[in-house]
């Protein structure tokens, strides 16, 4: 496939950690260190859910993520992962806040790169 790089963009998720559980103390005083995750795995895994839109074209851009952390995709792919990870039930809101978040990010950065 040829992308029109006018409207490519690159989602670059690489060695981005992102925190799925906050650091907390339990009722008897324990401290449990929070839990990170890779953005590029938790939103590679977002895009694997079970009623997912387009499933082949979800699967090879969650594989690229997976093994690369990340993947040039056109404007509409991006649309379709955004609208897939906003509808996931796999991880809590503040993993799905953080990948939306950084893909808003990359969408800026896409943008302003496309009016140079």
């Amino acid at each position: 496939m040829i992308l029109d790089f006018e409207q490519a963009l690159v989602m670059d998720f690489t060695d981005e950690p992102i925190v799925e559980r906050e650091a907390f103390k339990d009722s008897d005083g324990s401290l449990h260190p929070p839990v990170y995750l890779m953005q590029s795995k938790a939103a590679s895994n977002m895009l694997m859910e079970d009623k997912a839109d387009d499933p082949i074209k979800l699967y090879e851009i969650a594989r690229s993520l997976y093994r690369e952390g990340k993947v040039t995709i056109d404007t509409s792919d991006l649309d379709l992962v955004e609208r897939t990870i906003k509808q996931s039930k796999r991880f809590s809101p503040i993993v799905v806040a953080q990948v939306l978040l950084k893909i808003k990010e990359q969408r800026s950065k896409g943008e302003t790169n496309a009016a140079h």
